[in-house]
């Protein structure tokens, strides 16, 4: 089955129903090169030259591109809009899990 950009979704089949699951995703690209492709991100969708299948694209990209401007560049981990916590090798190792997952549903 063919996937979007990003494997964040795909034009055919059934979806998993939000009752059934919430999959953690983790991404670890957060080096030297954030800012550029931060900013390359939001001019390309938001201007029409990269095809936008998630409209939050562009505004989780502005406001992350807020946070490192408010933070010298950096990321703030202990910052509670970003929501990050150690994980380890199973779901259940993400305490805030079962907080997220009715806050999660709503946003579908």
């Amino acid at each position: 089955m063919p996937l979007h950009l990003g494997r964040h979704g795909t034009d055919a089949g059934r979806p998993l129903p939000a009752e059934e699951a919430f999959p953690q995703v983790h991404h670890f690209e957060w080096n030297d090169s954030v800012l550029p492709r931060l900013i390359q991100r939001e001019k390309a969708y938001s201007s029409g030259d990269w095809h936008l299948t998630y409209p939050d694209t562009v505004d989780e990209s502005r406001r992350m591109l807020r946070h490192l401007e408010a933070n010298g560049g950096r990321i703030d981990v202990t910052a509670e809009e970003l929501a990050l916590h150690p994980c380890g090798s199973d779901y259940a190792d993400y305490k805030p899990w079962p907080d997220l997952i009715p806050l999660l549903k709503n946003r579908r």
